[in-house]
């Protein structure tokens, strides 16, 4: 029986597994007062980002960044709201029939170039999304789609060979529709030298590792969540490192910046400047491996609970990240379907936890290895394993590059405990492939977890998703996958200069709403 979806919660599949550790709100998230003139877009707004994007094609770019450049110049079938939530994008509406979806296409919208947007594009963007010439590490999230028929120029068909629950969130994520006719005539290459979208703002240059400049799509569809651009151009700079972007939003040469640290949240708002924060789908964890012959000891839950109650991470999140966070409970919080209210996060207990330890036969602790991506902070770390010791668990900590934590961790070849920062965790569906029995990155199994993580993954019904992953939720709770440490929340850096700025459910940044002052 054909069912109209009902909007998904909250925030996005990682697209590349290459990406793993380096890609890295709740709604509406706040806003910098003021609001836009109706006299049209008006100046440049600057915007110091925390990295550069890998290519200006949408499917070869996987971080926050690349997120961001495509949010503001395409747009997919559905989007991500302010909220964190699905709502519609370029089709106004959707049906689901068994393991068809059929897309009811939005009208009157055209290309940067002027091309009409119409269902061929739609397909068009699947099979050069799929295709192996292309080579995307984005390819392996759409392998649930069999095939997209064109019924019409305003109607498209997604076939599926399997349901996947990420479905929509990867549609989201993944998915920014391209130009067929256009793409066609200048190929690949040309596409990336000059890509052309559907998106509230359109390409004008880029200098690799100096800045992308945009311009305002005065001709941008009416109807979007985005809403309409209110500064004639838009120019990301990226800046890696956290303290010179604070010092050029300083001295004026942003006017926005991702990621503020912390510890300088304070300082730049005296200094007279906003910094506009929000809850975030961006967990810290400490997983375990209990699959290897180092992490045997693991595999009894008394240990992992134990851990888990040795670290006070209410103090953590209030030295280390100057409160800028919140603890993890059961892995998850409420920006995710399947959250748990009646799950609370672990509450420091270390005489309780060396009970445990002594009974799973360790009552003098013992000691193991673990790891973490150089590209990683170690601050979190360090501050709990310094807490393990006071229970008797020594850990000698690894810093490894990234591109080998990210080759161990698919090989499933860390140690038995390895620190990660994963970054816009938008659907439950990822905890089975972090923690689930047949993940691709798992190295931990719990059975009576897995059946409900089957469960939600079987059907793109969201009630039954959230009941399936809240089940899942209170099991991990008691057998728990990994130290659960923190969600940290978004910290976005604001000139007083900046009217209208509104933080988004997946952190990315968007720059429609925001205008300059005159």
């Amino acid at each position: 029986m054909a069912e109209r979806v009902h909007p998904f919660a909250r925030f996005a599949v990682i697209p590349a597994l290459l990406s793993l550790v380096i890609a890295c709100a709740q709604g509406p998230g706040p806003a910098a007062t003021g609001a836009a003139t109706p006299a049209g877009p008006a100046g440049t707004l600057t915007v110091g980002m925390r990295g550069e994007v890998e290519s200006m094609h949408p499917y070869l770019a996987y971080d926050i960044v690349g997120i961001s450049v495509r949010e503001n110049m395409f747009d997919g079938l559905v989007e991500w709201d302010y909220d964190g939530k699905i709502v519609p994008g370029l089709a106004e509406s959707w049906k689901i029939d068994g393991m068809t979806i059929t897309f009811n296409l939005r009208k009157g919208v055209k290309f940067h170039n002027g091309d009409d947007f119409t269902a061929t594009d739609v397909k068009f963007s699947f099979d050069t999304l799929k295709s192996a010439d292309l080579k995307s590490a984005s390819a392996s999230n759409v392998a649930a789609v069999q095939e997209v028929k064109v019924v019409d120029s305003n109607t498209v068909q997604v076939v599926l060979s399997k349901i996947d629950a990420r479905l929509f969130d990867v549609l989201a994520n993944n998915v920014s529709i391209i130009p067929a006719k256009y793409y066609q005539s200048v190929g690949q290459s040309g596409f990336i030298a000059k890509p052309v979208g559907t998106g509230p703002f359109k390409f004008v240059s880029w200098a690799k590792d100096d800045k992308l400049v945009m311009e305002a799509n005065e001709s941008y569809w009416n109807g979007s969540y985005k809403g309409k651009p209110a500064v004639r151009t838009l120019v990301f700079r990226p800046i890696p490192t956290a303290a010179t972007r604070v010092a050029e939003l300083k001295s004026g040469g942003a006017d926005v910046i991702q990621d503020v640290p912390p510890d300088q949240v304070d300082a730049l708002k005296s200094a007279g400047f906003d910094v506009l924060e929000s809850n975030s789908p961006v967990y810290d964890f400490a997983f375990f491996n209990t699959t290897s012959e180092a992490g045997a000891k693991l595999k009894d839950a008394r240990v992992r609970q134990a851990m888990n109650l040795a670290v006070d991470m209410n103090t953590i999140i209030k030295t280390v990240l100057q409160g800028h966070a919140r603890p993890l409970a059961g892995g998850v919080t409420d920006l995710t379907v399947g959250y748990n209210a009646s799950v609370q996060p672990f509450a420091q207990d270390q005489k309780k936890a060396k009970d445990l330890l002594t009974q799973a036969g360790f009552p003098n602790g013992f000691t193991i290895e673990a790891d973490i991506s150089s590209s990683q902070k170690p601050d979190v770390a360090q501050a709990v394993i310094a807490q393990l010791g006071q229970v008797g668990i020594t850990v000698k900590l690894n810093a490894l590059p990234t591109s080998v934590f990210n080759d161990r961790w698919i090989k499933k070849q860390l140690d038995p405990l390895y620190f990660v920062t994963w970054n816009t965790f938008t659907h439950p569906a990822l905890l089975d492939l972090l923690a689930g029995c047949k993940g691709f990155i798992s190295s931990f199994c719990s059975q009576d977890a897995q059946k409900f993580l089957d469960q939600g993954g079987a059907t793109l019904d969201q009630a039954a998703q959230e009941a399936a992953y809240k089940q899942a939720v209170d099991v991990f709770s008691k057998d728990p996958f990994a130290l659960y440490l923190a969600a940290t929340n978004s910290l976005t850096g604001v000139s007083k200069k900046v009217t209208g700025w509104k933080t988004h459910g997946i952190t990315v940044i968007l720059g429609t709403r925001a205008a300059l002052s005159r």
